[in-house]
């Protein structure tokens, strides 16, 4: 057999060309978008760094020419520890743009105005009343919201919510009156409903907030706030898309150079895979026969695997025709018998006696039981069905004598001559596999169960018999079948030895049915887990 090339090797190679493109870009538009929000953050910076000297040059004239403000009430403002990011020799204070939305925190939508305890103190609120046309105007070139507070937080200018509310409840304002440049992230509220490439609106997750104090002397006076949402980056795509075309270009270049290079060395082969299974899907007799030259190992296994697969997927394609089958009569009956109830009380329940309402009642009732009972029992056994096994193992004898003393009307007995501890198979799982055994006995009259225990290589061997009436012959190939039962009438589903078989199967344990002169005899083997 001629060597072949792994699979994974000329995957590697291809993967590692791809990967390294797509996360080139990713960083590319993650670097991208953290300048479009720095972007508008300095912009927002320099708005506020001329709002603000602009309110405090008018708002300290206001308090020594125009204000009238009593002597006693002290200096205007509140003393603050004012925190500039950066300072140049005290004299120059430069604001840094530093939000990035990969690693900041971004805070919830902000909060709405609230009532202030105190009005905004009245010199503050002329002076602001007085900047808001230039605000408004200003807004028109800029759309940044803005807002000026006194050092209460009460708003004197603003180009959105009305004056005279309080906004000291939001992190950016409450740590601005306290000397602290800041700067963060917000959600927005809500997206513009109409949109496009062009247009001003910008469809952002996220809005800048830049919050500054105003501060004369070591004074907080108030601060200014200011919103902006970011330029979307699908628009600052679409603004710079001769450069981001190119870029896509050559990834779409290098795409088809790979996709060719691939073709040769997968594409082929795996055609002829796909024709094989077209070949298992006509049954046509060669279609078990291996394709000739794979190209790789993984592809030459992948055929000689087809053909068993293929058994495996008819079996199980059976399995669901059946169960869709038994599930459909099951259900058929009660719900029949539901529909027919409720016409009929639809149609008499005026003239009916209390006595003859409460017997159809009691029929609806104990069809929805049956129903419940069969939902739960179809989940216990689609979960018996797909049931993974760990390496977990359980007690033995603990665990069957905790499970028979569930059932007081049965007398159980447990006989372990060779000392076998533990089994390999959940607790959860045995318990339901001797708990479905006991419970079906009971069910078919059995009043005593005996449990014999043997140990033989690596499995162990439980023999359950009972004294009930046995199975008959006719009925001994059906048993463990779904949804066969001769208790039908009395809330029997069917299901309990079918789960019981499944259980033991994903542990590679089973079930069997012994002959026997008296009651029911079954086998159950299970893997031997540590310990004696």
């Amino acid at each position: 057999m001629n060597p072949k090339p792994r699979l994974r090797t000329i995957f590697l190679i291809v993967n590692l060309i791809v990967l390294l493109i797509p996360l080139g870009g990713i960083g590319v538009l993650r670097i991208y978008e953290t300048e479009l929000i720095r972007r508008t953050e300095s912009e927002l910076i320099s708005q506020g760094a001329l709002i603000q000297a602009m309110y405090r040059d008018r708002l300290l004239y206001a308090l020594d020419y125009e204000c009238d403000r009593p002597a006693e009430a002290g200096p205007y403002g509140v003393p603050v520890e004012v925190k500039y990011p950066v300072n140049i020799d005290d004299k120059f204070m430069p604001i840094p743009a530093e939000l990035d939305a990969a690693s900041d925190r971004i805070y919830p939508a902000v909060p709405p105005a609230v009532e202030p305890k105190l009005a905004a103190e009245p010199c503050a609120a002329q002076v602001g009343e007085a900047l808001v046309p230039t605000l408004t105007e200003a807004q028109r070139i800029t759309l940044s919201g803005m807002h000026v507070v006194d050092y209460r937080g009460t708003v004197v200018a603003t180009t959105q919510s009305p004056l005279g509310r309080s906004i000291a409840n939001r992190e950016e304002v409450r740590r601005a009156l306290d000397g602290e440049f800041v700067q963060l992230l917000r959600r927005r509220t809500s997206a513009p409903t109409t949109w496009s490439l062009e247009g001003i609106q910008r469809r952002t997750s996220v809005r800048v907030f830049v919050a500054m104090p105003i501060v004369h002397e070591g004074r907080v006076l108030g601060a200014v706030v200011l919103v902006r949402t970011p330029i979307s980056l699908l628009k600052a795509i679409y603004n710079n898309r001769v450069i981001f075309g190119t870029f896509v270009g050559a990834i779409l270049l290098a795409a088809v150079v790979i996709s060719l290079l691939t073709a040769i060395f997968i594409g082929r082969p795996i055609k002829r895979l796909m024709e094989q299974t077209r070949r298992i899907a006509r049954e046509e007799e060669d279609a078990t026969e291996p394709i000739d030259h794979p190209g790789t190992h993984e592809i030459d296994e992948l055929s000689r695997a087809f053909a068993d697969m293929a058994a495996a997927l008819n079996e199980r394609a059976d399995y669901i025709r059946t169960f869709a089958r038994n599930v459909s009569h099951e259900f058929k009956t009660p719900i029949s018998s539901i529909q027919g109830t409720v016409e009929l009380l639809e149609d008499h329940l005026d003239t009916m006696s209390e006595e003859q309402r409460q017997k159809f009642l009691g029929m609806l009732a104990a069809d929805a039981e049956r129903m419940e009972r069969l939902v739960t029992r179809l989940l216990d056994l689609a979960r018996a069905d797909v049931l993974q096994p760990g390496a977990d193992s359980v007690a033995l004898g603990p665990t069957l004598a905790e499970v028979a003393s569930r059932f007081d009307d049965l007398a159980v007995t447990v006989d372990n001559p060779a000392g076998v501890e533990r089994v390999a198979i959940a607790a959860e799982t045995f318990d339901s596999v001797v708990s479905n055994l006991l419970e079906n006995s009971r069910q078919h009259g059995a009043q005593t169960i005996h449990i014999a225990v043997d140990a033989a290589d690596n499995f162990v061997d439980l023999i359950v018999q009972d004294d009930g009436p046995g199975i008959s012959e006719g009925n001994a190939d059906k048993i463990f079948d779904a949804f066969f039962t001769t208790k039908r009438s009395e809330g029997g589903t069917g299901l309990g030895l079918s789960i019981v078989r499944s259980l033991l199967r994903a542990h590679g344990g089973d079930i069997e049915l012994l002959p026997s002169e008296q009651g029911a005899r079954f086998l159950l083997r299970l893997p031997r887990g540590r310990g004696r």
